[in-house]
């Protein structure tokens, strides 16, 4: 399993989880591959704390991909 952290801020927390429900149902249908979200905190400080965890490397990487477009992110974005 391969994990990867992040902190958004408060604005980005709905576009966030509408990717992760799009790149999880998308998963679905082409991988037997999970997508494991944690919550570490929420609404503190203005940002939210989020694991994301992966049985498959690549997956974890199609999955930031997916979420950097959704969010607009770019490689000059610190998550």
């Amino acid at each position: 399993m391969v994990s990867f952290r992040l902190s958004l801020m408060q604005g980005q927390v709905d576009a966030f989880h509408q990717a992760i429900h799009d790149f999880v149902a998308r998963l679905e249908s082409q991988s037997d591959d999970f997508v494991f979200l944690k919550t570490e905190s929420a609404g503190v400080d203005s940002h939210s704390v989020y694991e994301i965890s992966t049985g498959e490397e690549s997956t974890l990487e199609l999955c930031l991909e997916h979420i950097s477009a959704a969010l607009e992110l770019t490689d000059d974005t610190v998550l």
